[in-house]
């Protein structure tokens, strides 16, 4: 049914259902009678043109295949489910109304976000699909790089040498050393201790990080550009991801994380070029070489990358028969040259295992969740719990959303778990078969960085940064002033950005929903193989999940970096052409 003069009820009915939904979701975050009277109205407003716009342009879904067409319903019931959820509050204002009000509420919200989700999906695909290739000069990447390294340059003199954690210390202190821990990279931290032999400051390990990562920016611009997109759309990219304030400070701190991300990012570009090209692209012998670069990078400065470029890799062997040879090549490379170094070299310079309690985050949570709210437990595992760490201690440092407080508590006795693992994964399955709801909502609090929007009340809390190195190291490092006024206006910048963008900025969720928005549309454009983009950032994403620690935004910096990737996807008409540069 269409608006037009002639028929208002279509004008009556979008009005009544604008005010009921506009209601609702200022209802879903705020008490409505405390909301301005203004901004209800431009609420109203903001749904009734996304419905009116909806009406006018639904037809638009008419040209997908029948395929699609059911994808699309399935994605945005159950993508507006996962967001309803996502950003919701503690809504402790809406406790003394009925369950009609509720309802009615829960319902009108779940509708907008499926509307606004159909609109944004509708309004992306009328955008004319980007395709071809065209010849650009390589000097682009230093062209496009350069807004990044100039932003980050500036936050790197106004906060020399950067920020470092109890983390970045531990890492330096094994870079002076050389007793190496798996606990953090080896990679890393042998790249810290060859840093330092040209210059013993923490500063040389950031400015090397900054160049990496404006030349991986600069290179993706340079790639955008090739595949047709305005110089204009390009360019601005470029300045966004210069001034970000994620990447303005993550550029400065000495994390493994940052280089990870920024080697995932360039990883991902690779993939970006192997669908574009109908998988020809490594074909070429310098682009052979430089894919299994880049996934070697990734895999050696996380634990978790290795395992993420060779599930993609072997995805794209599968979708890319034809390429078989360099693709199974590369895995084979990859694999050989991951196992080389992990065994007999990292045994030869007597490099110590990570700790294997670090990978039992879940569990421990899980667990903890049960026992300090009094859950279904059986006497023998009350038994064993009390003998990995008192009972009562278990109750009194729980924290639903860090483990640390459990794994590191003086009194945690990991020798009952290392002495046998089956009974621990034994115990662990039957408490959560015993207490399903208890288990789960423990799982979702202590993963809540990955799938929650809204940051949950305390002691919930995102991690996001620090400007300065810790006091009281005993490396006697410390940050030197080199501009007082530099140093006031890069921390004025991300604390104002913190304090009135954070809760959206500061929340990789949002990024990882804005990327699986954006492969879905670039899926409707073209076909399936276009997931292949995001899917290192996916695997990553849930890599993270099964192992989370804290709630530190730097494990899923990734998704705010891909986030660029999968938008331009979006609009990108991916022609198979097989070309190779």
């Amino acid at each position: 049914m269409e608006y037009s003069k002639k028929n208002p009820l279509v004008f009556i009915l979008i009005s009544l259902l604008s005010i009921w939904l506009g209601g609702s979701i200022l209802f879903y975050f705020y008490p409505i009678r405390d909301v301005n009277p203004i901004v209800i109205l431009m609420v109203i407003a903001a749904v009734w043109i996304t419905m009116f716009y909806m009406v006018r342009s639904f037809r638009d879904f008419s040209g997908l295949s029948k395929w699609k067409k059911g994808m699309t319903g399935l994605f945005l019931t159950l993508f507006s489910f996962i967001l309803l959820f996502s950003i919701r509050g503690e809504q402790l204002y809406l406790e003394d109304n009925s369950l009609i009000s509720k309802v009615g509420v829960y319902a009108g919200t779940y509708l907008t976000i499926l509307l606004s989700t159909a609109a944004i999906i509708l309004l992306l695909l009328s955008v004319r699909g980007i395709e071809g290739q065209r010849k650009t000069s390589k000097m682009m990447i230093i062209i496009y790089g350069l807004p990044a390294l100039l932003s980050w340059l500036f936050f790197w003199i106004a906060l020399f040498p950067g920020g470092m954690t109890p983390d970045s210390l531990a890492q330096w202190g094994q870079a002076e050393t050389l007793e190496l821990s798996n606990w953090h990279p080896v990679i890393y931290t042998l790249m810290i201790a060859g840093l330092t032999e040209l210059w013993d400051s923490p500063g040389v390990v950031t400015l090397a990080q900054i160049l990496i990562l404006s030349s991986i920016v600069g290179y993706a611009g340079y790639k955008m550009e090739q595949y047709s997109f305005p110089k204009w759309a390009v360019l601005l990219f470029a300045v966004i991801a210069a001034i970000s304030p994620l990447n303005s400070i993550y550029s400065i701190m000495i994390w493994k994380d940052v280089l990870y991300s920024s080697f995932l990012l360039l990883f991902t570009i690779l993939i970006f070029n192997l669908v574009k090209t109908n998988g020809h692209w490594i074909k070429g012998k310098k682009q052979f070489l430089f894919i299994i670069a880049a996934a070697i990078c990734a895999s050696f400065f996380r634990h978790n990358g290795f395992p993420v470029v060779m599930i993609s890799l072997f995805t794209a062997l599968i979708l890319y028969r034809h390429a078989y040879k360099q693709i199974g090549s590369a895995l084979v490379l990859i694999g050989v040259i991951y196992l080389v170094i992990t065994n007999p070299i990292y045994n030869y310079y007597n490099v110590k295992p990570s700790d294997p309690n670090e990978a039992l985050s879940i569990p421990t949570q899980m667990i903890g969740t049960v026992i300090a709210g009094e859950g279904n437990l059986t006497e023998e595992q009350l038994d064993y719990y009390n003998r990995l760490l008192p009972l009562d201690r278990w109750k009194n440092q729980f924290n639903p959303y860090i483990s640390d407080p459990i794994k590191f508590s003086g009194g945690y006795e990991r020798s009952v778990i290392f002495d046998d693992w089956g009974l621990f994964f034994s115990n662990w399955k039957d408490v959560v078969l015993q207490n399903p709801v208890m288990a789960a909502g423990g799982f979702l609090k202590h993963t809540s960085l990955v799938w929650q929007i809204n940051e949950p009340p305390a002691p919930g809390y995102t991690a996001a940064y620090v400007t300065n190195v810790y006091d009281g190291n005993r490396f006697g490092l410390e940050n030197k002033i080199i501009s007082t006024r530099g140093q006031y206006y890069a921390k004025s910048y991300l604390n104002k950005t913190r304090e009135y963008l954070g809760h959206i900025i500061w929340r990789p969720a949002v990024y990882l929903y804005l990327i699986i928005l954006f492969t879905f549309v670039a899926y409707l454009r073209n076909n399936y193989s276009v997931l292949l983009i995001a899917l290192p950032v996916l695997l990553n994403t849930a890599a993270v999940m099964a192992t989370m620690p804290a709630q530190d935004f730097r494990y899923l910096f990734s998704c705010s970096l891909i986030m660029y990737l999968a938008l331009f996807s979006s609009f990108m008409k991916f022609n198979k052409e097989p070309k190779y540069e």
